[in-house]
């Protein structure tokens, strides 16, 4: 599974701590990328989760150069091991937690935007 994020500009950014819960509680670090530090456009990421459970919950701890830090969000996505079948819900979504289906067995990503493209 590809762990896929963008940021619309970026101000002191250090970089990203990918972090994988099972429970949605007690999250653990799964891998870091390199932030861009300054930017002011569109820039997209992306990390590589090797060993998903069938249910997962993510977030990025985004850390700045003097060491402040905030966490994104909270997304999940579900494995599935039957027929090729994405499912997306809550339709229409709450702005609180999207949720990701999937039955596929190998490597998915995905790219979650709103409806102009970020």
């Amino acid at each position: 599974m590809i762990v896929n994020w963008v940021t619309v500009s970026e101000k002191n950014f250090a970089f990203f701590e990918v972090q994988r819960s099972t429970d949605g509680r007690n999250f653990t670090s799964i891998g870091r990328v390199d932030a861009a530090g300054e930017s002011a456009t569109v820039r997209s990421y992306q990390f590589p989760d090797a060993k998903p459970a069938p249910f997962n919950y993510y977030r990025l701890k985004m850390t700045d150069f003097d060491g402040a830090y905030t966490y994104s969000k909270v997304v999940t996505a579900q494995l599935q091991a039957s027929a090729e079948v994405v499912e997306v819900f809550p339709n229409p979504f709450d702005g609180k937690k999207l949720y990701v289906k999937t039955s596929y067995l190998g490597s998915v990503s995905y790219n979650l935007t709103n409806m102009t493209g970020l």
